[in-house]
């Protein structure tokens, strides 16, 4: 029993160790197998690219980034639209926003969300792939990737993909045509379409027919005037046409129906009715972990706590600062603005706010560029028992009904109101003081680092006039104040916005009546900007944050987002850097002790052996148990020696 108990323990403090920044679950993310995008991490990167004979599409995307949560139904819809062509290319996705992932994510420069790479076949860590820019549409992503396969069909491509060339004449067709193809089928098609292409890639796996395309000015000879046009060709020549398309994206929906209904086949097989195919098909993933509702908070939601403040400076600093590959002069410059303004205003605990003094005196002294694994590697260095940055990211105000929702855009905004706060009242009564100082570090910051693309520009976009509009220390609490309403107004409704929490203009008359003069209503509200000031001077002031780091909560009590996905706070009653440093030189320290314990045991017995003449009879039979009982505390261990002739 006691053995059994020190074991016991031994593994709950390894467990209390293992609790950190990286132990966390993989449930967690936009996409799961039902979605027919592959979810790849860091750990198996290669290995899903490496000795495979089909390309690959990646999506780098975030999950808390808005754009990432509306573009994910497209993406969804791509990669069921083509999972017919997995001989040819598979779909995947890399989620940044996990720690496991970091290292990936920075070795192809992902610095914005959401980013999409193609990766031709036998891909190694030597390619960087095809970046897609600017390509976030159903048929600019259907285009994109028929361009790309057919652009290696045309060189490198493996012996197992179908010829998406187009013939220069219908002769050609017999000299690929054998006694297996029982149909043979051509579409006539303008230069720029991808039809033809499309219902290639869909019937490559039907043995039993051919499909071919022709060019425009490969067939007016014939009398074909029609374009796209979709014909079935019989063995003696003659030709009959069965569609003509109308050059749109339904005309890949519309042939295939034609081909199937004519010939019997069944495309893209495991899809009932060809659904997905050119059309939008209905995702019946019931158990999609993305769609499940998390407990509600124990906490009102109208508050500032602690837990968040801190959470948002340890996902900035160990992940979306982390990712960058390289930071130029200009992004490094934001990166020492940003971090003095948080040392200098953010209301946080007196050992983290140490320690972003330490981070902004090290930046002070970088002139050349610096890498996210350098910042990355240094920044754990500066940590010491009275100053260091919290592992665990949870999430407490900004706790959301999903995992998607709310989390880490939503403690930035609250981070920036206590900073614009802090300042305020740290210097309206200091002459000369710059009002601005405040909101250029945020700006810089979301213009370099903040990994939502569309929400960096469209910060960047509002706050590009802000020196004229920030005069005094309270025009910075209230710009803010209006900025934020406006991000609200832009998202209301949007596929990003927590159903439970929706974006309002804040604050709404419930929460501050008097913010609110005559005749305002919450959807239109006119505004009091005196009792605004002193409503957010009120909320976001240091004495008004809840202190409610590592309490733990009721039973009902908030999600903890720990970067990957969820755990009971009751798991992660967390511990701080330095107890976990402290944990494992404890560990440390035990296994040195029962080192020496067994050494020393060893010498006595090599001792005893030397001088007890039983030990040395001829033929002697040694038998030494040994046997160590250890209570906990105490580790009282006690020995029986016997030797028998």
């Amino acid at each position: 029993m006691g053995r059994c108990h020190s074991l016991c323990l031994s593994l709950l403090i390894a467990y209390l160790i293992g609790l950190s920044f990286a132990d966390i679950p993989k449930e967690a993310g936009l996409y799961l197998p039902g979605d027919d995008v592959v979810v790849i991490s860091g750990d198996d990167f290669y290995s899903h690219l490496a000795d495979k004979e089909h390309a690959w599409i990646i999506e780098f995307y975030n999950t808390w980034c808005g754009h990432c949560i509306n573009f994910a139904p497209t993406y969804k819809k791509f990669a069921q639209s083509i999972k017919g062509w997995s001989r040819v290319i598979s779909v995947g996705a890399v989620d940044c926003s996990q720690p496991k992932n970091t290292d990936v994510c920075r070795k192809y420069g992902i610095e914005s969300y959401p980013q999409m790479i193609l990766f031709p076949p036998h891909s190694t860590d030597k390619n960087t792939g095809l970046r897609l820019f600017g390509t976030r549409e159903f048929g600019g992503l259907l285009e994109n990737v028929v361009d790309f396969v057919s652009n290696r069909t045309r060189f490198q491509a493996p012996a197992s993909w179908p010829r998406l060339q187009p013939m220069a004449t219908i002769e050609e067709i017999w000299s690929e045509a054998s006694p297996k193809h029982q149909h043979v089928v051509l579409i006539f098609e303008d230069r720029n379409s991808i039809t033809g292409r499309e219902i290639i890639l869909d019937t490559m796996d039907q043995t039993h027919i051919l499909v071919r395309r022709l060019l425009k000015e490969s067939v007016t000879k014939y009398g074909i005037t029609q374009f796209p046009s979709l014909y079935s060709l019989k063995k003696d020549g003659v030709y009959k046409k069965l569609a003509v398309g109308v050059g749109g994206e339904n005309d890949r929906a519309s042939f295939v129906g034609v081909i199937k209904e004519r010939f019997g086949i069944n495309v893209n097989e495991g899809e009932e009715d060809g659904a997905g195919i050119g059309e939008e098909a209905d995702n019946k993933n019931k158990n999609d972990k993305d769609n499940e509702e998390l407990p509600a908070p124990a906490t009102n939601i109208v508050g500032v706590h602690m837990q968040d403040l801190e959470s948002a400076l340890t996902y900035a600093f160990r992940q979306e600062i982390a990712i960058h590959k390289s930071m130029n002069q200009e992004a490094l410059s934001a990166l020492k603005t940003f971090v003095v303004v948080l040392a200098k205003y953010s209301p946080v605990r007196k050992p983290i706010s140490s320690f972003l003094w330490k981070v902004a005196d090290w930046l002070n002294g970088v002139n050349t560029e610096l890498s996210g694994e350098q910042w990355s590697n240094h920044i754990d260095t500066l940590q010491t028992k009275d100053s260091f940055l919290p592992d665990a990211v949870i999430w407490t105000g900004c706790h959301g009904s999903k995992l998607k929702y709310r989390g880490y855009p939503c403690s930035m905004w609250t981070l920036f109101h206590t900073l614009t706060v802090s300042s305020y009242l740290a210097n309206k009564h200091t002459v000369p003081h710059n009002p601005q100082e405040v909101l250029l570090a945020i700006r810089g910051y979301m213009k370099n680092f903040f990994g939502c693309a569309e929400c960096s520009k469209n910060f960047y976009k509002m706050a590009v006039t802000l020196e004229k509009e920030v005069k005094q220390s309270q025009d910075a609490v209230l710009w803010l104040w209006s900025a934020h309403n406006k991000a609200n107004k832009r998202l209301h409704g949007q596929p990003s916005e927590d159903p439970l929490f929706p974006k309002i203009q804040f604050p709404s008359q419930t929460t501050c009546p008097k913010c609110h003069k005559a005749g305002s209503t919450n959807t239109h509200p006119i505004w009091d900007k005196d009792e605004v000031l002193n409503f957010m001077v009120h909320m976001y002031r240091e004495e008004n944050i809840r202190h409610d780091v590592s309490k733990k909560p009721t039973d009902q009590g908030t999600n903890n987002h720990i970067l990957e996905g969820e755990r009971t706070s009751r798991v992660t009653e967390e511990l701080d850097w330095w107890e976990k440093q402290q944990r494992k030189q404890d560990l440390h320290k035990i296994q040195e002790l029962r080192s020496k314990k067994k050494k020393s045991l060893e010498e006595r017995f090599v001792k005893r052996e030397s001088t007890d003449p039983r030990l040395h009879r001829r033929g002697a039979k040694k038998t030494i148990i040994l046997k160590a009982r250890e209570d906990v505390g105490s580790q009282v261990r006690k020995k029986r020696w016997k030797s028998t002739d």
